[in-house]
């Protein structure tokens, strides 16, 4: 007997097994065994497949669930996070309730002060990390669109610098740095612009940032000499991902000058270097924003940037 005919006769049987009593069901099955040849079991499981509904499926209606929060709590709560530096949910949360009490305080809510009620103050208290991020996300997004890559991986001196990975022994130790460097190119890596050495203190969590011309290392080198001399602990060491601008002898030779010890991170493991990655998009991009910077001018204004970031960051916030 073909397959087909097999299929044929399990339809028909099928129709009388949905109907059936327990004891029907029994007797539909040795004649399905009967006429096919196929086991018991088989038999069940190519009942189960013929009852199943054919054709495109129905699409679920998801149920309509009301938001807990109120239209003027996410308008607050979108001011809030604008005004206080764009923080993660986490960060919010945690200070949210001090927040409020010194802007409604100190009358810095601006234009959205007419919204702020009791209510809405207790609305934006019980919400949570994870909500608050839920919420912010859009905004999020739009404000931040994902960035290009500057780094170009360098194959050369590789085997001269150790490597440091996510899976070694954690510093405990301030004056270890984590180093990288961020374009600001805007949508385009073509032709010459600005990039920023961003350096961290994963210990202490100190961070110090300056805009340089480009990658050149005469340029570098000028960045590097600032974080040294207003680093607040003497550098210790320090550990770069696996660009041409930090895996040179150039760079090597200043840093066995100075007697610093370096490492460096897998190639395309953000992990290994997860504090200074955090740093760029929380410190420099979204200060900076995704815009393209060429001019002297526009160097010197990021530079003097970065120096209100550093004095609001690193010794007002925790």
């Amino acid at each position: 007997m073909s397959m087909s005919a097999r299929r044929e006769i399990t339809k028909k049987f099928a129709r009388e097994y949905a109907k059936a009593d327990r004891r029907g069901k029994s007797e539909i099955l040795d004649s399905l065994v009967a006429a096919t040849g196929w086991t018991r079991d088989h038999s069940r499981r190519a009942i189960r497949v013929a009852l199943q509904r054919k054709g495109a499926a129905h699409e679920q209606q998801r149920r309509h669930r009301p938001r807990k929060f109120s239209y003027d709590a996410l308008v607050v709560l979108q001011h809030v996070w604008r005004l206080v530096g764009q923080p993660s949910g986490k960060y919010l949360a945690a200070v949210m309730d001090d927040l409020l009490e010194r802007l409604v305080r100190f009358r810095e809510l601006g234009k959205v002060a007419d919204r702020v009620t009791p209510l809405v103050l207790d609305e934006l208290r019980q919400m949570s990390a994870a909500t608050i991020d839920r919420y912010l996300k859009p905004h999020k997004d739009a404000a931040y669109p994902v960035a290009l890559s500057g780094t170009k991986p360098s194959h050369i001196l590789r085997s001269s610098i150790p490597l440091r990975t996510a899976m070694d022994d954690p510093i405990t130790n301030p004056g270890f740095l984590e180093l990288d460097t961020v374009a600001h190119c805007g949508h385009t890596m073509k032709g010459e612009f600005l990039w920023t050495l961003n350096a961290t203190d994963p210990v202490i969590g100190w961070t110090m940032m300056r805009t340089v011309k480009n990658k050149a290392f005469t340029h570098v080198h000028t960045g590097l000499e600032w974080i040294n001399k207003h680093a607040p602990i003497p550098i210790a060491g320090m550990d770069f991902d696996n660009g041409g601008e930090f895996l040179n002898w150039s760079v090597i030779a200043w840093a066995d000058k100075r007697k610093i010890p370096l490492t460096r991170t897998r190639p395309y493991k953000h992990n290994d270097n997860a504090h200074i990655e955090q740093r760029n998009g929380d410190w420099v991009r979204k200060h900076a924003f995704r815009y393209r910077y060429e001019s002297a001018a526009e160097l010197t204004l990021l530079n003097e940037l970065w120096d209100l970031v550093m004095a609001r960051k690193n010794h007002l916030l925790p």
